[in-house]
């Protein structure tokens, strides 16, 4: 098919409407696996980063509960030095400042969790939906014989194409 300038058929080389279709079909087809194949890579970046990212966090987490023990005897002897107490009332100060600082997290909590409400909005709307579900009549469903879907089917295979 030779074009005229521009890269467009010339007058009297149209192209039929399934022609356009076709083309119009396959360069859809084509936009599409292209944005899929973009997601896909994009979306391998963000995996491994959110990967690396956790995997780093799960190390600092491990680290931080390893150096709880190392804190308290730190703790300890360093209120020895201050104190002069014996190394045993130490850990028990120490131990009292841990009981502490968890029951003011634990009130925190407390108070985060009572003010949670539920979603009042959301299940309204659910119940809304339910009611309207259970009030709809099920349609009878359409039973073809099977000579008739054969019959369908030669029908449409049979058919001229569209090219024109």
């Amino acid at each position: 098919m030779s074009t005229a300038a521009g890269g467009r058929p010339g007058p009297d080389e149209e192209r039929s409407l399934g022609q356009l279709f076709s083309s119009a079909s396959e360069d859809l087809q084509g936009l599409i696996r292209d944005e899929i194949e973009l997601a896909k890579a994009e979306m391998r970046g963000t995996v491994k980063g959110l990967a690396i990212g956790s995997g780093s966090f799960g190390a600092a987490a491990v680290l931080l509960v390893a150096s709880v023990p190392m804190l308290s005897f730190a703790a300890a002897y360093g209120l020895r030095a201050l104190t002069g107490w014996p190394i045993g009332w130490c850990f028990f100060g120490v131990f009292l400042v841990y009981l502490l600082l968890a029951a003011v997290l634990a009130v925190f909590g407390t108070r985060n969790v009572k003010k949670a409400k539920a979603p009042n909005r959301a299940m309204a709307q659910n119940k809304k939906t339910l009611s309207i579900l259970g009030r709809a009549k099920p349609r009878p469903a359409v039973v073809v014989p099977m000579d008739k879907k054969v019959k369908a089917v030669e029908d449409r295979t049979s058919r001229p194409a569209l090219d024109g």
